[in-house]
């Protein structure tokens, strides 16, 4: 077993669960993912790009689709770690299994690493097992000493002769769906979206283009860009009807919207 493995499983009692799920993700869902979000690697040693590693005080198991089982069973210990098929209703008969002192009650996730529409369908799932699935966020990261920063790149923008199409028609052909369903503003969370939106791309991550962002679009036509970059292609807050605001600001803004907010749960 890996040191970070037991390291986990000592903290578990702590954060008041006995089971841990770890998705091989990062808070954009994004891929491929950064060292920074390497979190299944940190613990297992697994180099996928997909998977779900669930870890309880006594076992652990990673929900794998059939791409990449293969690729799981050559480079995990099956001593260690069982490999289930990537379903919901796998993960609920590994986790309600006999397990001796140590049964299942309560399961942790990280909520910036799952989508709302998966973590929905989770809990119903297990909730038919009277499993109760809890948040505990940044729980791997405030264990992993050595975790490597959070990917810091430019917002670059592309130019309409490359893009086709210039930003701000776009606002205006998604603007006209958002009045006619009576909308006050739409949540983007998924990065391709918005570097389609606004002609963005980005060098954060290698061989991924896709802007680490998140974007709240108004009835107006004003984008507010939630992101890590320090560095931005705007020469000042207003060019363009878009304001470049830092990530960690995300959560009061949403909480202080008014009206109707459209959102796409899958992402």
């Amino acid at each position: 077993m890996t040191e970070p493995l037991v390291r986990v499983r000592r903290h578990l009692a702590g954060a008041g669960i006995e089971a841990l799920l770890v998705p091989i993700a990062d808070r954009f869902q994004s891929s491929p993912i950064a060292a920074h979000d390497q979190r299944v690697a940190w613990l297992t040693g697994y180099q996928g790009t997909a998977g779900l590693l669930a870890i309880s005080c006594t076992r652990t198991a990673f929900l794998v689709g059939r791409r990449d089982r293969a690729e799981a069973t050559e480079q995990l210990d099956p001593a260690q770690v069982r490999i289930l098929p990537g379903t919901h209703v796998s993960l609920r008969d590994w986790l309600t299994e006999e397990s001796g002192s140590n049964p299942v009650r309560s399961v942790g996730y990280d909520p910036e690493l799952h989508t709302h529409a998966a973590i929905s369908a989770l809990k119903s799932t297990l909730a038919e097992s009277g499993l109760d699935l809890r948040p505990v966020p940044g729980f791997i990261d405030g264990l992993w000493a050595e975790q490597p920063p959070r990917p810091i790149g430019r917002l670059i923008e592309q130019s309409e002769c490359h893009a086709g199409e210039s930003g701000m028609a776009k606002r205006q052909r998604v603007l006209a769906h958002l009045r006619n369903a009576g909308r006050d503003c739409l949540l983007v969370a998924n990065p391709e979206s918005l570097a389609w939106l606004l002609n963005l791309r980005s060098d954060a991550v290698p061989y991924n283009p896709i802007p680490h962002v998140i974007g709240l679009l108004d009835t107006t036509g004003d984008v507010s860009l939630f992101t890590d970059c320090p560095e931005h292609p705007y020469t000042d807050p207003g060019h363009h009807g878009v304001r470049v605001i830092g990530i960690s600001e995300l959560e009061s803004t949403l909480r202080s919207l008014v009206g109707n907010v459209q959102y796409d749960g899958s992402r």
